[in-house]
């Protein structure tokens, strides 16, 4: 009988949950939030320009490695966001509903993992197909941003489940 333990699960996103400990329990001074705005717009810009030219480069087949959460881009971009909505969320004009996203933020992060691996690999090659990357992109993050959320707003009102949904 051989036993072993899979930790490529675990440990594939370790750096993801450290992060998001590290920005959410310790106070980001003024300085460092603007370089972190500065990195999610620095981010969002290189995801599309880096993609359309890789994109270019491999004669019109998409390429996703500036995307995919590895990437350099994406972290700066997800360390922007989770600053922008830490220190701003109250100052805004909808504050409930980032509240809500908020609360449920480790929920729609785990959810929409499962949902690019299970259903939406189906959707963004039709997306990617149809429109420009310059709005591909954006749609398929909002596609998933709002499927994720939908997911987790219906599993926190079933009685039973709520209590296991972070």
């Amino acid at each position: 009988m051989e036993f072993t333990i899979e930790l490529y699960f675990v440990t594939d996103y370790v750096g993801y949950f450290i992060l998001g400990y590290y920005l959410s329990h310790y106070e980001i001074q003024p300085r460092m939030r603007i370089l972190a705005y500065i990195g999610l717009i620095v981010g969002l810009v290189g995801t599309y320009l880096l993609t359309y030219f890789y994109t270019v480069k491999a004669d019109g087949s998409l390429s996703q490695f500036w995307y995919d959460y590895f990437s350099p881009n994406v972290l700066l971009v997800s360390i922007g966001f989770f600053v922008l909505f830490r220190y701003n969320s109250n100052t805004w004009k909808l504050p409930s509903l980032f509240s809500e996203v908020n609360k449920a933020s480790f929920g729609i992060y785990i959810i929409h993992f499962w949902l690019l691996n299970h259903y939406l690999w189906r959707i963004f090659p039709k997306v990617n197909e149809s429109f420009n990357p310059l709005i591909a992109i954006p749609l398929n993050i909002l596609i998933t941003f709002i499927l994720s959320v939908m997911i987790i707003a219906i599993l926190r009102r079933i009685p039973i489940i709520k209590k296991l949904v972070p």
